[in-house]
């Protein structure tokens, strides 16, 4: 299971470190204001949610700039059909060899912590009003917009089964779940 919420409970543990590393670690410890204990804390929890299953899944990792240029050489109706494609099998396909369900909760966690945290594909802000919503903001463009959004369209979709509208205004999109189809 990928998807793990903190007990509010401390394990102290102790283990070898090569002095290197620990210099390296002290110092971006240092420079983010954070003790070395809550820095290794978070390598440690980053590895367990996002980074063991890029190793683990063989996923490849491009800088912001090349993903634009095969973005941007697409048109939309390009960039809806792989969004659709993709959304579809490679969420499933993960996630079951995660051994998470498939359903709201799950595509909520990819949403807000493996696509917005962890894969910087946009920052994400989610509201539970009236109205449940994901507010998706990021910087690359109409085309990435175009795609984001149909992604996370189909995603709701097929793996949560719920529809959603979307809005898109320049970098920014918002999904609106649907009333009465919410979780």
């Amino acid at each position: 299971m990928s998807i793990i919420e903190p007990e509010g409970k401390t394990v102290t543990r102790s283990f070898r470190l090569d002095k290197a590393w620990h210099d390296s670690l002290a110092k971006i410890a240092e420079e983010r204001g954070v003790s070395l204990s809550s820095l290794l804390e978070k390598v440690c929890r980053d590895y367990v949610l996002f980074y063991q299953w890029v190793e683990n899944l063989g996923s490849i990792v491009f800088s912001p700039n090349t993903v634009l240029e095969i973005v941007n050489a697409l048109d939309e109706k390009q960039l809806r059909e792989i969004a659709e494609k993709v959304a579809k099998s490679t969420f499933k396909e993960s996630y079951m060899v995660r051994g998470d369900s498939l359903d709201f909760e799950t595509v909520r966690f990819q949403i807000k912590d493996q696509m917005g945290r962890y894969a910087n594909w946009f920052s994400v802000i989610e509201h539970e009003t009236d109205d449940h919503y994901f507010y998706i903001q990021h910087n690359y463009g109409e085309k990435w917009s175009c795609f984001v959004e149909t992604y996370l369209s189909s995603l709701f979709r097929s793996i949560a089964e719920v529809d959603v509208d979307t809005e898109r205004v320049d970098h920014n999109i918002l999904v609106k779940i649907r009333t009465g189809k919410n979780n």
